[in-house]
């Protein structure tokens, strides 16, 4: 309530020229903010080898991408008069009702834009009217595709800075997007060059431009027990992260690895759906338990499933890849005559299971 009054009286009590000046400045720079991000991803797709087409596919995502900035930036300045208006008139009924108004008609584009992304990315729909070029439509399909179908963040981000805007905050937003545009060129070369990902690299760092925005943003305008709330949860995440990071171990570094996919599906889908989400379900919806209670039953999962994942891997039932290729070139150097690994060892190894077969020594 403090900072509102504060940018009440900002507003009515500070001189009109100097009023433009701070507020028109930090805008302007947002604008030409806002435009780096299609020169960036030009900028480094033009290192690319097969620069020629990339960029072309680039150019012709343009227009898409300016006709999704422009319903963004149109209803954020909609909302934006209307939510001014509210302030001005000390209605906070409206003024939330404005800025809720506003974040749905965002949620609208983004499932309508969402739509069109399917079907560029799965069906070639726009790029096939624009070149005869396969590999042109092939580098745009995936970029455009991209940045559609995961479009959330954009308009959050646009309707994000109207808001702030329209409460005076223009710095915040100048902050906000200046974050966006740095992030981009900080994970432009990573995810094109260092992943070699190319032109799906910049649409996917495109997407983290959201994030970045609005992270900050509801960070800044958080309570203090927001604050507080947050800060603990974070500490409990890192506690969590312990079990998590072991079962991410055996997971995916022993038993997908073995070939075992099948018992690690089974697993973690058991362990998170019928034990860990109602669990949580139960502690939330019934027994009204507080925010941290209902975060730790969602975590019971990973420790139940590093005892599950370790006796798997202690049992050594989860070597399936390769074990049928192996047991051939026994079979095949045994008919040969010549054996130059213990047999009985290889099938323990593959199935747990003991021998007494003598090693052969080579003819």
């Amino acid at each position: 309530m403090d900072n509102e009054q504060r940018n009440a009286n900002k507003m009515a009590e500070t001189p009109v020229g100097k009023l433009i000046v701070t507020m028109a400045l930090p805008m302007m720079l947002s604008m030409m903010i806002q435009a780096l991000y299609n020169i960036v991803d030009s900028v480094f797709i033009g290192m690319l080898p097969e620069r020629a087409e990339a960029l072309q596919a680039l150019g012709y995502a343009y227009p898409v991408q300016m006709l999704m900035v422009a319903a963004g930036v149109g209803t954020g300045v909609g909302a934006g008069a209307l939510l001014s208006k509210a302030l001005g008139m000390n209605d906070g009924k409206k003024a939330d009702a404005a800025a809720g108004n506003g974040y749905f008609l965002m949620l609208c584009f983004t499932l309508v834009f969402a739509i069109f992304g399917l079907c560029v990315f799965f069906g070639g729909v726009y790029f096939d009217i624009c070149t005869s070029n396969a590999v042109v439509a092939e580098y745009g399909r995936r970029y455009l595709g991209i940045c559609l179908i995961f479009s959330l963040g954009q308009f959050v981000q646009l309707m994000g800075e109207r808001t702030l805007c329209s409460t005076g905050r223009t710095n915040l937003a100048m902050i906000m997007q200046l974050a966006g545009a740095l992030t981009n060129i900080a994970l432009d070369p990573l995810f094109i060059f260092v992943f070699d990902m190319g032109v799906t690299g910049a649409a996917v760092a495109l997407l983290t431009v959201g994030a970045a925005f609005v992270a900050p943003l509801v960070f800044v305008n958080a309570s203090a027990a927001t604050h507080s709330t947050a800060r603990n949860l974070i500490l409990l995440y890192a506690v969590t992260a312990i079990p998590r990071t072991l079962g991410f171990t055996q997971v995916i570094g022993i038993l997908r690895s073995g070939g075992d996919t099948t018992f690690c599906m089974v697993a973690e889908t058991i362990t998170v759906w019928a034990i860990s989400v109602p669990l949580a379900m139960i502690c939330g919806l019934l027994l009204h338990a507080n925010v941290y209670v209902v975060y730790l039953m969602s975590n019971v999962c990973e420790l139940i499933k590093n005892v599950v994942f370790g006796l798997r891997v202690r049992s050594g039932k989860w070597i399936r890849f390769g074990a049928s290729e192996a047991r051939e070139a026994l079979a095949a150097a045994e008919e040969g005559g010549t054996v130059l690994v213990d047999t009985s060892a290889a099938s323990e190894a593959f199935d747990g299971e003991e021998s007494d077969r003598p090693v052969k020594e080579e003819e």
